[in-house]
């Protein structure tokens, strides 16, 4: 299934730059898990075009946006210790130099995690590489909530899927485990790397992942009129709880594992793991009722694909986005649970079936190349 999914999307390892009217990723890295199984990893294609170097388990891959699902991870762990209640408002929380409008003041951690605390689509208004965090914050605390349903309160709105609103999300946190002091957190690369190890990826053992990794890196390509180019890698701004890890394969299968074994705690698979964090991952995946007007009978209700503007056939989870299983209900049918990202050099993608105890990460070096159909139907296919 990895052959015919992934295979196809690779493009042939050759030198040069020749034009392609058929977008493929110079080279990706694939690691699929099952619980009670062997793990496998797959490589394709290169990590730089003509260098006939093929990817590993150590290659470095840009993550982008499914950093988000390392920082809504310790959100679940600060709420299932009872740290943050995620349905209050975060006025409380905020670091001081966030003052944010009236209308802003109610929103909520939920809110952010779930993309529906009126924070803009993708990036922050302006955005530039190498944002200064002063006009990160000067953005956020002039934010008014974007359409509001008429007839409700302004808070939550409907899905919009923000950069902005999961780094605010991130500092916050990092402010908080400041003050109780669980470390020392401000909002920097180094800051945001120290967070994300001392809480998530050293008790996980990933130690290639953080914003600048050690270790042979792939080189991220886009392609622009039919070419490919060489892309610079992208810089930390603000909001890099949201898109600033780098990983490698082998790291991301302990990532994997972890979320997959949170649904099956007492498999033998998952020995070793911390109890803490798997009672906690299921926060993150479940889906959410904040739309107004939304229920479980019809989750087309609860979210807006916010490119086409049509309801969804997900429902959103803390940055995890949820597919409800099929109905009639097949035998051992469960959600699929997944996040993709992309950044202009990188696609990225996890998923995992907690039915059937599996799951997938791809990883490839080019950028606007999907993986998520690939994801979704090798999970699919899988018995």
């Amino acid at each position: 299934l990895v052959d015919q999914y992934v295979g196809p999307m690779v493009r042939p390892p050759s030198a040069g730059t020749a034009a392609t009217g058929d977008p493929k990723t110079v080279g990706a890295m694939v690691v699929t898990l099952k619980l009670g199984e062997a793990p496998c990893a797959f490589a394709f294609g290169e990590t730089a075009i003509g260098s006939g170097v093929a990817p590993d388990e150590q290659t470095i891959f840009e993550l982008a946006s499914v950093t988000k699902t390392f920082t809504t991870s310790i959100l679940a762990l600060r709420a299932a210790a009872g740290v943050v209640n995620v349905h209050l408002p975060v006025t409380l929380l905020l670091p001081p130099e966030y003052e944010l409008a009236p209308r802003m003041q109610r929103v909520s951690l939920q809110q952010l995690a779930t993309f529906s605390g009126g924070f803009p689509w993708s990036d922050p208004p302006g955005f530039q590489r190498a944002w200064p965090q002063y006009r990160f914050v000067a953005e956020v605390n002039a934010l008014e909530p974007l359409h509001p349903i008429p007839g409700e309160a302004d808070l939550p709105t409907v899905n919009y899927y923000s950069n902005g609103s999961i780094g605010l999300l991130g500092q916050i946190l990092m402010y908080v485990d400041t003050m109780i002091g669980a470390g020392s957190y401000p909002p920097i690369p180094r800051g945001f790397s120290a967070w994300i190890e001392d809480h998530l990826t050293g008790p996980l053992d990933m130690p290639s992942t953080r914003v600048t990794p050690p270790g042979p890196w792939s080189t991220g390509y886009a392609i622009a009129n039919g070419h490919y180019r060489e892309t610079l890698p992208f810089l930390w701004v603000p909001w890099g709880p949201a898109g600033a890890l780098r990983s490698n394969a082998a790291d991301m299968r302990n990532f994997l594992r972890a979320n997959i074994c949170a649904h099956h705690a007492t498999d033998p698979a998952c020995a070793g793991l911390p109890p803490d964090l798997l009672a906690a991952l299921p926060l993150a995946h479940a889906p959410n009722d904040y739309v107004p007007h939304g229920s479980l009978a019809d989750p087309t209700l609860y979210t807006v694909d916010t490119q086409t503007g049509k309801p969804s056939e997900a429902v959103q989870g803390w940055a995890w986005v949820y597919v409800p299983p099929p109905e009639p209900n097949p035998t051992n049918a469960s959600p699929i649970i997944w996040k993709d990202g992309g950044h202009p050099g990188y696609s990225t993608w996890i998923g995992f079936n907690p039915g059937k105890a599996y799951g997938i990460v791809l990883l490839y070096n080019t950028g606007g190349v999907s993986p998520k159909e690939a994801g979704l139907e090798i999970i699919r296919q899988t018995p």
